[in-house]
């Protein structure tokens, strides 16, 4: 298989290309280094083509021609980054999604895999989501994704493009950038630790998440490639309270710090977990629980 791999030097889609490599297949890493970097590809430098080049930009996706399987992860996936900048995120995960569809369409691509988000399902308080649950964007982001999740499923009907939208949960483990505004919550409670300083728990550490670990994603995403069109949940189907996680982490540096508590985030959402059921009809499971993911990540930050 020839893959193609927007965001390819990120922090999922490194890991994502690592394990393409892995299984054989031929890759190239399309990224415009804004948040990726080269470095993430330590392990599999000469072995892949790489190309910096931005889905905002229709001339650079041309590059797209003759591969077989596009796995689109390149995105600004901030919430916060989101409502103060929302037009240059439209631009880059609506607009930008809709350039890779459009390259995938002229160039026959044979399947599409898009990174979606469980943002899409915003406050409402109904759990576990499941793929036909209430959509609520509650943020730029969150409307930006789902845009991408509409072009996706316009192009599989319209266009006979097979396409899979993975709506990911709370990813999380080695590679996150812990200085980057987009990094996840675990990263940044772990760094800080280190430092002895204290971290925000922000709505007093009440919401809940359903974390996965990325080689979870990873597998995720190999795995939709042979699925059929549609939307899947990507996450454990379990959910954990911030606190509780800041608990568990403080349990494993052996730190006892006090954090602070504060107001809910803007377009946060409350609580979060997934219902798996679809996703598990490909041949996907949840394999690395939270203990063993929090040691792995811990371990290479």
């Amino acid at each position: 298989m020839k893959a193609f791999v927007t965001g390819g030097a990120g922090f999922i889609g490194s890991h994502l290309v690592e394990a393409l490599v892995k299984e054989g297949h031929e890759v190239t890493v399309f990224d415009n280094l804004r948040s990726g970097k080269e470095s993430n590809l330590s392990t599999v430098r000469g072995k892949i083509t790489f190309i910096k080049g931005d889905i905002t930009k229709p001339l650079d996706l041309e590059a797209i021609h003759g591969h077989d399987v596009c796995f689109h992860l390149a995105a600004i996936p901030s919430v916060p980054y989101s409502i103060e900048h929302p037009i240059e995120v439209h631009d880059v995960n609506a607009t930008g999604t809709l350039n890779v569809l459009e390259a995938c369409r002229k160039h026959h691509i044979k399947k599409v895999v898009y990174s979606s988000t469980a943002a899409v399902y915003g406050d409402e308080p109904t759990l576990p989501k499941t793929e036909t649950s209430v959509i609520k964007a509650l943020s730029p982001y969150a409307a930006s994704k789902l845009a991408g999740e509409y072009y996706i499923h316009l192009y599989a009907s319209l266009y006979n493009l097979p396409t899979v939208a993975l709506r990911y949960f709370n990813v999380y483990g080695p590679r996150q950038d812990p200085t980057s505004p987009y990094s996840g919550v675990i990263t940044k409670f772990v760094t800080l630790l280190r430092q002895g300083k204290q971290p925000t728990l922000f709505a007093n550490g009440t919401n809940t998440r359903d974390f996965v670990y990325v080689g979870d994603i990873v597998q995720a995403n190999i795995k939709a490639v042979n699925a059929p069109s549609g939307t899947y949940n990507a996450a454990t189907g379990t959910q954990i309270t911030i606190k509780e996680l800041f608990d568990e982490i403080q349990q494993i540096l052996k730190t006892r710090v006090t954090p602070i508590n504060a107001p809910p985030l803007a377009g946060d959402i409350p609580h979060s977990k997934a219902n798996i059921t679809k996703i598990k009809t490909i041949g996907y499971a949840s394999t690395t629980n939270l203990s063993q993911g929090l040691a792995l990540t811990v371990q290479n930050l």
